[in-house]
């Protein structure tokens, strides 16, 4: 009796060249901002190779900023089991967790995201967020705190801590 055929487990250079083609027309989507398109052509790679982890996160990503947040969730976890080593996919998902009202794992994403890239700024201001959202103030503040450290002209983390301030000022 023979055996049932089955896919290889690794794709062929020449194949992963071929879906790296249409990956790179899905960024080109992405940075248009159309959604729809990128996600098709995201899953054209992965019909090739269910495992190409910039694949799963573009369509991640896209399905995230096209306001499908219940499906980007699982799509951008996917991606970081696949390849964690890059900062932007935990602080997309991060994002994503943080959307769905999973403050602690996004913050969880965040701090993921700053042992890969200690400045990330973004990611740094985005902690703070979750943080403050979780009543963690303090943790919060120092957090904001770090972003003005690296970056004095963020304003938005000058409001944010001027505002959490006066909050604890006046509940002392």
């Amino acid at each position: 009796m023979s055996e049932p055929f089955t896919a290889p487990t690794t794709v062929p250079p020449a194949v992963r060249r071929g879906g790296d083609s249409v990956l790179r027309a899905a960024e080109r989507a992405v940075r248009g901002g159309r959604w729809s398109q990128a996600e098709g052509l995201c899953r054209q790679v992965l019909a090739i190779d269910p495992n190409h982890a910039a694949a799963v996160y573009l369509l991640g990503f896209a399905a995230l900023r096209g306001g499908r947040r219940a499906d980007a969730l699982p799509l951008l976890r996917r991606a970081v089991e696949l390849d964690g080593r890059r900062p932007d996919w935990w602080h997309e998902l991060g994002r994503s967790c943080a959307a769905a009202d999973r403050l602690a794992e996004a913050a969880d994403c965040y701090r993921a995201a700053l042992r890969r890239q200690p400045y990330r700024v973004a990611s740094l201001f985005e902690l703070g967020r979750v943080l403050a959202a979780s009543g963690l103030s303090h943790e919060a503040a120092a957090a904001w705190a770090q972003v003005l450290r690296l970056d004095p002209t963020h304003l938005r983390a000058r409001r944010s801590l001027g505002t959490l301030t006066r909050q604890l000022r006046d509940a002392a």
